[in-house]
Order: C-alpha cells, then sequence, then structure tokens
C-alpha cells in the first residue's frame, strides 16, 4: 500500500471520528434547545423577582439558538468518497509518471533461469515483469549439443528468441533495462529502481547471472561467438575428439579442468601466459602423471582455424598450431544486489540459496549460474521452476493469512 492510500484511509478515519463528535453535539443541542423552552414557560416576573402584577419596562431578552449547520451527514460523506477518489486518482497519476507498479514478483535478469521463473508465475495468475540487461553469458553459446529436445543443438541467441517469444504469447513484460537499486519495502516486498521508474514487487528472483574473466585476447567475445574461445568442458568436451586442447590459467581451477578434459583427449596443455603456475605440490605432480604440459610464454597473437581451432603464437617458442582453446580464469558472479539486501554469499560471492531458490533474506530468491551449482542451461530452468512455485505458495500462505486475520470476514 503507498503513503498516498494510506493517507486517505486516515482522512477516512478521521472523518468517521468527526461523525460520532457530530452525533454527541446533535444530542448536546437538542438537550439545549429543550431547556431554553422550559425556561421560556416560567412567567418573567418568577425569572427576575419582580411583583406578580408589574408591568414589563422592556420586553425581557431571550436567548435563541443559532441555527444549526444546515450539512446533511450525506452530503458530508459525498465529499469524504470526493477525497478518497481525488487521493487515489493522485495516485494513479503519479503511478503514471514515476512508472510505480505492485507486482507479485519482479525478475531481474533474462537469462534462461530468469525467463523460465517468469514463465511459471504467468501460468500460476501471477503479475511478473522481467527486466533485461543484455548481459547474459548465454547469448554467447554458438551451439549447444548438450540440451535436451534439439538433436542438432542449438544457439544461445535462437534459445533466447524462442523464449522471448513464449513470454510474450503471455503478454509477460520484459523491460530492457539494467537496475540501478533494490531497496526493502517499509511494509513488506522490495522496490526496484531503474532508469527513472520505480516497482514495487513482493518477490524478487535474482537471475543475474555470472560473467566470465575473459583472457587478453583481441576480439575475445566474438571468439567465443564464433565457438574458437570455449568456457564449459562439459558443455563441448565431447566435441574434442581427440584433438590438442590448450587451457588458459594458472591456478587450481586451471589445473582441475585439465584432468577433466582428460576424458575428451590425451593432449592437453596449460598455457599461463606469463604467470607463475600457482598450485600446490601434489597437484603438480598429478599433472605430471597424466602427461599434461605447462607452457609460461606470454601470448602474441591468436588466429582462428577451421572447426573452431586456433592457433596460437607464442612468444619466444613455437607456434601451438589447431588447438582447441579453453580458458580457465575464473567467473565474476553478478552477486552485488543480493549482497546489498543482506543475502549470504558463498566464498567465491555466489548466492546462497535453500532447496526452495530463497536466500535468508523474505521475499528474495536466486536462480541460474549466479547461484553456486553446476552451470548448465537445464540446471538454470530447473531452479527458475522451483523459485516460481515456492513463491506462489508463499503469496498463497500470506493471502491466506491476511483472509484469517480478526476482523477480516
Amino acid at each position: 500500500m503507498s503513503a498516498m492510500t494510506e493517507n486517505a484511509i486516515i482522512c477516512c478515519v478521521v472523518m468517521r471520528t468527526w461523525e460520532r463528535g457530530w452525533d454527541v453535539a446533535d444530542n448536546q443541542a437538542e438537550e439545549d434547545v429543550q431547556k431554553r423552552r422550559n425556561v421560556a414557560q416560567v412567567p418573567w416576573q418568577h425569572r427576575t423577582g419582580a411583583p406578580r402584577d408589574a408591568a414589563p419596562t422592556e420586553k425581557p431578552h431571550e436567548t435563541r439558538p443559532s441555527p444549526p449547520l444546515e450539512v446533511s451527514r450525506e452530503s458530508f460523506w459525498n465529499c469524504g468518497a470526493m477525497l478518497w477518489l481525488g487521493c487515489r486518482a493522485l495516485e494513479d497519476a503519479e503511478s503514471m509518471t514515476s512508472g510505480f507498479v505492485e507486482l507479485d514478483a519482479l525478475v531481474i535478469g533474462a537469462g534462461p533461469g530468469g525467463m523460465t521463473a517468469a514463465l511459471y508465475l504467468k501460468r500460476l495468475n501471477r503479475r511478473v515483469v522481467v527486466l533485461d540487461s543484455g548481459c547474459s553469458r548465454a547469448l554467447l553459446i554458438p551451439l549447444s549439443r548438450n540440451h535436451p529436445a534439439f538433436p542438432e543443438g542449438i544457439a544461445g541467441a535462437e534459445l533466447f528468441r524462442r523464449m522471448r517469444k513464449q513470454l510474450r504469447n503471455l503478454d509477460i513484460e520484459i523491460v530492457a533495462e539494467a537496475v540501478s537499486q533494490v531497496r526493502r519495502s517499509a511494509n513488506s516486498g522490495f522496490i526496484v529502481e531503474f532508469a527513472g521508474r520505480s516497482m514495487m514487487a513482493e518477490n524478487v528472483v535474482l537471475a543475474t547471472g555470472v560473467e566470465d574473466t575473459l583472457p587478453p585476447i583481441d576480439q575475445a567475445n566474438d571468439l567465443t561467438r564464433s565457438g574458437h574461445l570455449r568456457f564449459c568442458p562439459i558443455c563441448d568436451g565431447y566435441e574434442i575428439a581427440g584433438r590438442p586442447v590448450v587451457i588458459i590459467g594458472a591456478t587450481e581451477h586451471a589445473a582441475s579442468e585439465a584432468r577433466f578434459l582428460g576424458s575428451f583427449t590425451n593432449k592437453i596443455t596449460i598455457a599461463t601466459l606469463g604467470e607463475r603456475m600457482n598450485v600446490t605440490e601434489a597437484t603438480m605432480a598429478r599433472l605430471v602423471d597424466v602427461g599434461v604440459a605447462i607452457r609460461c610464454e606470454k601470448l602474441i597473437h591468436c588466429s582462428r582455424r577451421e572447426n573452431g581451432a586456433v592457433d596460437l603464437v607464442m612468444e619466444a617458442s613455437a607456434t601451438l598450431e589447431g588447438v582447441v582453446l579453453y580458458s580457465a580464469l575464473g567467473i565474476r558472479p553478478r552477486s552485488q544486489l543480493a549482497e546489498q539486501l543482506g543475502a549470504d554469499l558463498e566464498d567465491e560471492m555466489r548466492i546462497r540459496v535453500d532447496a526452495h531458490q530463497a536466500t535468508r533474506v523474505p521475499g528474495l530468491y536466486a536462480v541460474g549460474d549466479v547461484v553456486t551449482g553446476l552451470n548448465q542451461l537445464g540446471v538454470s530452468m530447473a531452479h527458475g521452476e522451483i523459485a516460481a512455485i515456492a513463491i506462489h505458495n508463499r503469496l498463497r500462505r500470506m493471502e491466506e493469512s491476511r483472509h484469517s486475520a480478526p476482523g477480516r470476514r
């Protein structure tokens, strides 16, 4: 409920109080009039102490009550109704100018997880809006061959086109704006601000994703879209088919990916690009045991080849030709909004949630890669489904609680 609506309710309470005072005043006025009538019926000699046969020298003064204010209760309450409607009209005008909207849920992020949450919420007859900053890394997927139901694979952009069409078919609004601030409402829910507008939602779904740390290669995003720079061995390791692989990185994470990729090829090199290898002795021993090579030269140039392979020209060293290139430099979760609202974060700054995708902040949920777990399209979608059902059930419990509150019928 907005402050203006609350003020209108207060006005009505005040008017009701005035009416009760009016009832008391009416009763008092009737008693006063009756007293004056009784006094007027007593001879003036008795009232003044003059002899019974004395004649009045002047007409005795009679106090007459002032005529009452001719305002009916119907007129009074008509004024009250006009006051109420005026307040609501001002509120509607304010909503139109400030973009203030009240929702059951607002989804921040239009990746696979966010759009799935919005789809389920709308089909549960909930008011939902999606805010899309256009930064989902799933848009960079050249072709996903392990997503179920697409035997020929599907590009990230095509998957988004189909999911957005599904949302538009349900009249779900997708606002192409980045969120500037999210704060808790005074009563319940959240106020989300973006591009000079505000929306109030009882629940918020954070589907903000993560951002890959890109290697120092020219046009790294373009290389990702074309499939020449990869980040997910689970997604496309099968297509390596024994070809040589180079992993950019110098940490335990790079070593872990090198061991994982051993399922697809035995020709694996870790390129640190001039950085010192920062792993434990035990890890280094395991890498040596499985035949992983370590190259510490800086990269001079990366050029594309057919079938998603690249040539890597290294400083003062032989060129690595026709290799499948992976980056293992880590990710940066977009969890700032969750942290500002008081949600718990994991060690790697991902958002901590329970089995229903709920954070420790009531009404705040998180789905997709920004949550600790397997970074896969199907997993993100499942997160969205789980969060949507949890939100629907939470709203249903809140509605039942309001209806059963004392004084409600």
